[in-house]
């Protein structure tokens, strides 16, 4: 059956609507207030994972609002922080909002569910990161689900991915949340605030070491990746093949006759020339494959889990989709580009660095050539046509 994910989108989103109702209006409003400017700041200063993931450390301020705030503080809270992503992606599709909200207000029920039967005593805080753990795991099934369920399955290759990248991450959170689940059964509002702050500070810290990373790792012409990220990437795929014995492929694109588009028009023209390039390039290829610049008009992209004839078909179609149409630029000038593209396959061309990328280089300089030598052909062919005229 097509179209799963959209039912299963609007399936949960009832169910979240349904939990929403139920908890009713919560009490102790001060607290879910400052709750909700806490979830703000970590929200607006999430960090940026693959596969179209954030991440925030929201989730140990959603199970203190539902200590603090009865059960309908954890839903507030925890939908809240739902719509201030959605918010943050710019008009999703209805069935993602709906499943965002839906996801949001069932996990936080399932980390209620697991508080309303924590034991007097002293365990709070062991049992606050039970809590906090069944809301991330939750959230985790719920978002599986959905992958699986999404036409393209090189979804879950992104999602594995990012997931490997928020463990640290999701068990520093189960953590958190025991410790300020336990500091609120305590009656401590000082260290109630102070672990809020801390939190609050600690996102901030780890999204601006992100971002340094991030800038260092992208081209900021194009915002593509640049050689660095190209090398740490490839590097990754070349991990993922010894370990599991996964192959990926390498398209190297070169464009032709690129520094004749600076000489005539100026650097400012193939800025723009390489931007639309770069445009073209990330609509045209998968999620799940990285695209980068590596030199100055030298683009590369990698693509896991392919086979031969489909990554000459992906080759084929990025050369076509960079000289399909002219590129238009400033003063109304109409350009055509054009790309010479290579390939190489791990481990059928090569195990190593070295050895894929030549190979991949090698077959784009044959492309260049052959390039060239028709360019002249069809040169000589007009020339002919003058004299007969």
């Amino acid at each position: 059956m097509k179209n799963l994910h959209l039912v299963y989108g609007a399936v949960l989103g009832a169910a979240g609507l349904y939990v929403f109702v139920r908890a009713g209006l919560p009490v102790a409003w001060p607290y879910l207030f400052l709750s909700g400017v806490t979830i703000y700041a970590v929200v607006r200063y999430h960090l940026r994972l693959p596969g179209d993931l954030s991440y925030s450390l929201a989730t140990p301020v959603i199970m203190g609002g539902a200590v603090a705030c009865h059960e309908a503080g954890g839903v507030w809270l925890a939908v809240l922080d739902a719509l201030l992503r959605a918010v943050a992606r710019r008009r999703p599709p209805w069935w993602r909002l709906s499943f965002t909200l839906g996801q949001a207000a069932v996990c936080a029920a399932v980390g209620n569910w697991v508080l309303l039967r924590m034991p007097p005593g002293g365990r709070d805080y062991l049992w606050g990161a039970v809590a906090t753990a069944a809301f991330l795991v939750c959230n985790v099934l719920l978002f599986w689900g959905m992958v699986s369920l999404q036409p393209d399955p090189t979804l879950r290759a992104a999602f594995r991915r990012t997931m490997r990248m928020a463990v640290e991450m999701q068990l520093l959170e189960a953590v958190a949340g025991g410790l300020l689940v336990g500091l609120l059964r305590s009656g401590d509002p000082g260290g109630v605030f102070l672990m809020i702050v801390i939190l609050v500070m600690f996102g901030l810290t780890v999204r601006r070491l992100s971002d340094a990373q991030f800038q260092s790792r992208s081209d900021p012409l194009t915002r593509l990746w640049n050689l660095r990220g190209f090398a740490d990437d490839f590097q990754a795929a070349l991990d993922r093949f010894f370990g599991a014995r996964r192959s990926f492929g390498l398209v190297v694109l070169d464009l032709d006759r690129f520094k004749d588009v600076n000489d005539t028009y100026g650097h400012d023209v193939g800025n723009e020339v390489l931007r639309h390039v770069a445009d073209r390039l990330h609509h045209h290829v998968r999620q799940v494959d990285g695209v980068y610049r590596i030199g100055g008009e030298e683009f590369a992209v990698i693509m896991p889990d392919i086979g031969r004839q489909a990554l000459r078909e992906r080759a084929e179609q990025l050369e076509a989709a960079i000289g399909g149409e002219p590129v238009h630029v400033s003063g109304g000038r109409t350009l055509s580009v054009t790309a010479s593209v290579g390939f190489a396959l791990c481990p059928e061309d090569g195990e190593d660095y070295e050895s894929l990328f030549r190979h991949a280089d090698q077959a784009m300089y044959r492309a260049k050539v052959a390039h060239r030598r028709a360019r002249r052909e069809a040169e000589a062919a007009r020339a002919e046509d003058v004299l007969e005229l």
